[in-house]
């Protein structure tokens, strides 16, 4: 018996259709189970860095209330661009995410034109801001910061960096702008950069809050201002670059983030989980100890927290790479 053409196509539609529905339902079902394995956050830095180190200390809670383990892998290397473009194209099931810090995810990008997207990436959780400082060694001539600006208003003086395209960089492009004439001397980590410090083989350095704070309570440096939005409680009677009367501010941010086209609700079940984990007294109590700026971010927060800072970045994006065009 021959079967009309038009009989056939609705055969076929109909059976597209069945095909597109049971592929609908397996997905979903597949959503619903998720985590049904360990999910690996890559940070893209050594396992001793700081962003290492706040990692280390969310995923047992990250764990806890996920109902899966949590691994970090380390996969250091090109100032996190390395495993950050990695997880990037790394397949968008949940089970392979990324921590990593701002702004140096997203100068991988502007500066040194890494293999990745930070717009495309799919954003799920912040949790740490940290200030950065600006920090003479205590025995430097220079007591406040307006003695410092005056010194570098009439004369080039050097500053401890971490590296070319690393947060410190930022920072001391907005303080050329703000007419501190410097040479700066990349060091290629943090703890190197505030060896030289305290070495003397700097006149100032731009090292991050936390990482700094042993030295500051051991005397061994002094602090003449830091570069957060308002007054640090670790740091008490410390001026902020605004108070001072800069336009400046600027913290590291870390947060959580998958591949490109991750479903929202893998997105959902991720950050409750990180909400949680926010919330767990002991958790809290462990980042008090050890001086960890807890600052949760959620979905949309930490979304708008990069996009904002694209949009400062790209500012000063051009003057960081004249730097590094300088120092070839």
């Amino acid at each position: 018996m021959k079967i009309k053409k038009s009989k056939r196509f609705f055969v076929s539609v109909v059976s597209f259709l069945a095909i597109v529905s049971f592929l609908c339902v397996y997905a979903t079902a597949a959503i619903a189970k998720y985590p049904e394995k360990p999910v690996s956050v890559i940070v893209p830095f050594g396992p001793s860095g700081s962003t290492g180190t706040s990692v280390n200390q969310i995923i047992p809670y990250l764990s806890k209330y996920l109902g899966q383990k949590v691994i970090m892998v380390n996969k250091g290397g090109a100032g996190g661009r390395i495993g950050a473009t990695e997880a990037y194209k790394a397949k968008p099931d949940g089970y392979t995410l990324l921590a990593h810090n701002l702004p140096t995810a997203i100068l991988g990008q502007l500066v040194f034109n890494a293999k990745y997207d930070m717009e495309k990436f799919v954003q799920i959780y912040g949790w740490i801001k940290e200030p950065i400082l600006l920090a003479v060694h205590k025995d430097s001539p220079f007591k406040t910061f307006e003695e410092l600006m005056a010194a570098g208003k009439k004369e080039e003086v050097s500053c401890a960096i971490v590296g070319f395209g690393a947060t410190s960089h930022v920072l001391s492009v907005s303080l050329k702008q703000a007419g501190l004439k410097h040479r700066i001397i990349p060091f290629g980590s943090g703890s190197k950069a505030v060896k030289a410090l305290l070495g003397k083989n700097a006149d100032f350095g731009l090292p991050a809050a936390i990482s700094s704070k042993p030295h500051y309570d051991d005397g061994r440096i002094r602090v003449l201002a830091i570069a957060s939005e308002e007054p640090f409680p670790t740091y008490p009677g410390i001026p902020t670059f605004k108070q001072l009367g800069y336009d400046i501010e600027l913290s590291m941010y870390r947060g959580l983030m998958g591949p490109p086209g991750m479903d929202e609700s893998i997105v959902k079940i991720l950050a409750d989980a990180m909400e949680k984990a926010l919330k767990d007294p002991e958790y809290l109590e462990m980042a008090k100890k050890s001086g960890e700026p807890v600052t949760p971010m959620d979905t949309a927060t930490w979304k708008k927290v990069i996009q904002r800072s694209f949009v400062e970045l790209k500012k000063l994006a051009p003057d960081m790479k004249a730097d590094m065009a300088k120092n070839k």
